[in-house]
């Protein structure tokens, strides 16, 4: 265990150092300069340039890049570009925004992958499970902007079942929390019912029906049990994926997470904020990602043997 966990911590290390990396010459490859978002094109380029200097963006690339690694390694991102405002606190009072809406749709994701490819295991075959798979084609092919878009017209416009846009309380994340629930559970749905079936053949299953088993016994303790484990894994990758997937579902929806700052950060090219939203994003992604692997390896003990 102790092996696994100084191998995660290596691993994590080495992430953030990329996506430090990337981030910084992405941004800075990007046209234009942040001193465009502050002053307005048409400000006086001396004012540009003096502001520039006053916030070490007029250095050579490499030195900033020195000065940035330094910096982000204390967990100091500095301040807003454009107001000066600590970036820390601004990343602070979304994250919780940002969990609700992951938790959520997670939520949403298990329950109705769950349904589905029970349903469809048990019906393997029918014209229902043939059904349920032309719908998780649709599902996972439809981009999030178009069904979030689809659901905000329908619940929102014209019925006016729920907020349109906005952090209101419980009903405000029903519908960007299953925008986001249905195209994972699409995936993870097709997984358990593909790792059911192969359970329900194996021989200890056919043992226990010849036993006179009932059959909800057999499927709830026996196959299900065994079927799900398979699956840990990539349920822990898509709640880690919920994390970076929430930013076009936060800006659809107007809502106040990490995601819609990001977005934010990147129209005002503040440099600062989008480098501290990217890492903590990773950060949380590849901790969740971590988790999940450590807690299949416990189910299953024959992978923490490998």
């Amino acid at each position: 265990m102790l092996k696994r966990l100084t191998g995660a911590a290596v691993k994590l290390a080495f992430v953030l150092f990329a996506v430090l990396s990337l981030v910084f010459f992405a941004q800075r490859m990007i046209p234009g300069s942040p001193a465009d978002a502050v002053f307005g094109a048409d400000a006086p380029e001396a004012h540009k340039q003096n502001w520039l200097r006053e916030n070490g963006l007029d250095k050579p690339v490499f030195e900033q890049y020195k000065n940035y690694l330094l910096s982000a390694s204390t967990g100091d991102f500095g301040k807003k570009l454009i107001d000066g405002k600590p970036v820390g606190p601004q990343i602070i009072s979304r994250i919780p925004a940002t969990l609700t809406l992951a938790f959520s749709a997670f939520a949403f994701s298990v329950v109705l992958a769950f349904l589905s490819g029970i349903f469809s295991a048990l019906h393997a075959g029918s014209g229902w499970d043939k059904l349920l798979s032309v719908l998780s084609v649709v599902q996972v092919s439809a981009p999030v902007f178009i069904s979030g878009t689809i659901l905000l017209w329908f619940f929102s416009v014209k019925w006016d079942l729920l907020p349109l846009t906005g952090h209101q309380g419980l009903r405000s994340v029903l519908l960007p929390a299953f925008t986001l629930g249905a195209v994972l559970s699409a995936v993870s749905g097709r997984m358990i019912r593909a790792s059911l079936l192969e359970v329900l053949n194996e021989d200890y299953i056919r043992t226990a029906r010849a036993k006179g088993l009932a059959k909800r016994h057999v499927y709830l303790k026996h196959a299900l049990r065994n079927a799900v484990l398979p699956v840990i894994a990539v349920l822990g990758l898509q709640f880690a994926g919920l994390l970076g997937g929430t930013v076009i579902t936060e800006h659809i929806f107007t809502w106040p997470g990490l995601g819609s700052l990001m977005i934010e950060a990147v129209n005002q090219r503040d440099y600062n904020l989008v480098s501290a939203c990217v890492v903590v994003l990773a950060t949380i992604h590849v901790l969740v990602a971590t988790l999940a692997d450590l807690f299949q390896q416990s189910a299953d003990p024959r992978i923490a043997a490998e």
